[in-house]
Protein backbone atom coordinates (compact mmCIF):
# COMPACT_ATOMS: atom_id res chain seq x y z
CA UNK A 1 0.00 0.00 0.00
CA UNK A 2 1.05 3.26 -0.76
CA UNK A 3 0.29 6.61 0.76
CA UNK A 4 -0.07 9.93 -1.67
CA UNK A 5 1.06 13.31 -0.34
CA UNK A 6 -1.26 16.01 -0.78
CA UNK A 7 0.37 17.29 -4.22
CA UNK A 8 0.13 14.12 -5.75
CA UNK A 9 -3.29 13.22 -4.63
CA UNK A 10 -4.80 16.28 -6.41
CA UNK A 11 -2.67 15.44 -9.66
CA UNK A 12 -4.68 12.09 -9.57
CA UNK A 13 -8.38 13.49 -8.86
CA UNK A 14 -7.92 15.97 -11.61
CA UNK A 15 -7.19 12.97 -14.25
CA UNK A 16 -10.44 11.67 -13.20
CA UNK A 17 -13.42 11.77 -14.84
CA UNK A 18 -15.75 10.66 -12.26
CA UNK A 19 -15.49 9.80 -8.76
CA UNK A 20 -18.23 7.88 -6.60
CA UNK A 21 -19.24 8.21 -3.20
CA UNK A 22 -21.38 4.52 -2.34
CA UNK A 23 -20.44 4.87 1.92
CA UNK A 24 -23.73 3.62 3.88
CA UNK A 25 -21.29 4.86 6.70
CA UNK A 26 -19.63 7.94 6.53
CA UNK A 27 -18.64 10.58 9.11
CA UNK A 28 -16.53 13.15 7.47
CA UNK A 29 -16.07 12.06 3.65
CA UNK A 30 -12.72 13.69 3.44
CA UNK A 31 -12.26 11.94 -0.18
CA UNK A 32 -14.91 13.18 -1.58
CA UNK A 33 -14.66 16.72 -0.41
CA UNK A 34 -11.20 16.19 -1.92
CA UNK A 35 -12.31 15.75 -5.06
CA UNK A 36 -14.84 17.88 -5.25
CA UNK A 37 -12.45 20.59 -5.06
CA UNK A 38 -10.98 19.38 -8.01
CA UNK A 39 -13.74 19.92 -9.83
CA UNK A 40 -14.18 16.58 -10.36
CA UNK A 41 -18.46 15.52 -10.71
CA UNK A 42 -19.28 13.30 -7.75
CA UNK A 43 -21.93 10.83 -6.96
CA UNK A 44 -22.71 10.53 -3.39
CA UNK A 45 -25.38 8.06 -2.03
CA UNK A 46 -28.20 9.18 -0.22
CA UNK A 47 -27.30 7.19 3.01
CA UNK A 48 -28.97 8.42 6.44
CA UNK A 49 -25.97 7.40 8.04
CA UNK A 50 -23.60 9.37 5.38
CA UNK A 51 -22.61 13.32 5.97
CA UNK A 52 -21.42 13.29 2.63
CA UNK A 53 -25.14 13.65 1.03
CA UNK A 54 -24.97 16.89 2.32
CA UNK A 55 -22.38 17.92 -0.02
CA UNK A 56 -23.58 16.72 -3.07
CA UNK A 57 -23.40 19.61 -5.64
CA UNK A 58 -27.29 18.79 -6.90
CA UNK A 59 -29.78 15.98 -7.14
CA UNK A 60 -28.49 14.52 -9.57
CA UNK A 61 -25.53 13.54 -8.20
CA UNK A 62 -27.49 11.32 -5.64
CA UNK A 63 -27.88 8.13 -5.72
CA UNK A 64 -30.48 6.23 -3.71
CA UNK A 65 -28.37 3.54 -1.18
CA UNK A 66 -27.81 0.28 -2.46
CA UNK A 67 -29.41 0.57 -5.73
CA UNK A 68 -26.73 -0.57 -8.01
CA UNK A 69 -28.97 -0.31 -11.57
CA UNK A 70 -29.52 3.68 -10.57
CA UNK A 71 -26.02 4.02 -9.77
CA UNK A 72 -24.94 2.50 -13.46
CA UNK A 73 -27.29 4.32 -15.28
CA UNK A 74 -26.01 7.68 -13.42
CA UNK A 75 -22.72 6.40 -14.15
CA UNK A 76 -23.04 5.75 -17.40
CA UNK A 77 -25.19 8.99 -18.39
CA UNK A 78 -22.23 11.15 -16.80
CA UNK A 79 -19.96 9.28 -18.70
CA UNK A 80 -21.33 9.80 -22.21
CA UNK A 81 -21.81 13.43 -20.76
CA UNK A 82 -19.08 15.64 -21.22
CA UNK A 83 -21.33 18.82 -20.27
CA UNK A 84 -23.23 17.68 -17.55
CA UNK A 85 -19.59 16.43 -16.24
CA UNK A 86 -18.74 19.52 -16.45
CA UNK A 87 -21.32 21.58 -15.08
CA UNK A 88 -21.61 19.52 -11.91
CA UNK A 89 -17.87 19.89 -11.55
CA UNK A 90 -18.00 23.75 -11.69
CA UNK A 91 -20.96 23.75 -9.22
CA UNK A 92 -18.53 21.37 -6.92
CA UNK A 93 -15.62 22.94 -6.77
CA UNK A 94 -17.35 26.68 -6.26
CA UNK A 95 -19.10 24.80 -2.91
CA UNK A 96 -16.58 23.16 -1.50
CA UNK A 97 -13.09 25.18 -2.46
CA UNK A 98 -13.24 27.33 0.88
CA UNK A 99 -14.68 24.55 3.30
CA UNK A 100 -12.19 21.66 2.28
CA UNK A 101 -9.14 24.29 2.49
CA UNK A 102 -10.17 24.70 5.88
CA UNK A 103 -10.47 21.21 6.72
CA UNK A 104 -7.77 20.23 5.31
CA UNK A 105 -5.51 22.77 6.96
CA UNK A 106 -6.80 21.89 10.38
CA UNK A 107 -6.66 17.71 9.27
CA UNK A 108 -2.69 18.18 8.40
CA UNK A 109 -1.72 19.85 11.85
CA UNK A 110 -3.62 17.21 13.33
CA UNK A 111 -1.94 14.44 11.77
CA UNK A 112 1.17 16.32 12.47
CA UNK A 113 0.81 16.61 16.11
CA UNK A 114 0.08 13.50 16.45
CA UNK A 115 2.98 11.84 14.82
CA UNK A 116 5.27 14.78 16.54
CA UNK A 117 3.53 12.88 19.91
CA UNK A 118 4.25 9.51 18.23
CA UNK A 119 8.41 10.26 18.10
CA UNK A 120 8.27 11.81 21.04
CA UNK A 121 6.63 8.87 22.66
CA UNK A 122 9.27 6.43 20.81
CA UNK A 123 12.37 8.32 21.80
CA UNK A 124 11.45 8.46 25.72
Amino acid sequence: MRVFSRDEMVKILNCTDLYVHPAYIELEGIACLETMKCGVPTLVSDSPYSATYDFAADDECIFEDRDARLLARKIDSLLADAAERERIGKKSLASEVKYVDECMTQMDAMIAAVLRKKREQAEA
